[in-house]
């Protein structure tokens, strides 16, 4: 039987995945205004258009798109059962504006870091 280190070790995307769906739901939330909620999607985009573009190439994409999928899953379940403001359509189109213009503005060298 293998020990919980080595568990976590070969299953740390889904140990993640399953985390962040929880975080999601919990930013979601804690945040009261709409357009916060908007804004923070926004930017989970943009910082998953950074990820992507950086670990193409170089690392496997799919594990770090799944985690981000689960943060962005954690927050829709949010937006499609409680909150009766926020839309589940408009989180998505905005994260996945943010993670366009992101990865177009590394493409385009705009952003070096």
């Amino acid at each position: 039987m293998a020990d919980i280190g080595t568990s976590i070790w070969q299953n740390w995307v889904e140990y993640f995945f399953i985390s962040l769906i929880f975080v999601g739901f919990l930013v979601s939330i804690a945040l009261p205004n709409p357009l916060l909620n908007y804004l923070v999607i926004f930017c989970v985009g943009l910082m998953t258009g950074r990820v992507i573009y950086r670990k193409k190439g170089k690392q496997p994409v799919f594990p770090y798109g799944l985690i981000m999928f689960g943060f962005l899953l954690g927050y829709m379940i949010n937006a499609a059962l409680i909150s009766e403001v926020i839309k589940a359509k408009y989180i998505l189109i905005l994260f996945i504006i943010g993670y366009i213009i992101s990865n177009l503005a590394h493409k385009k060298g705009y952003i070096t870091i």
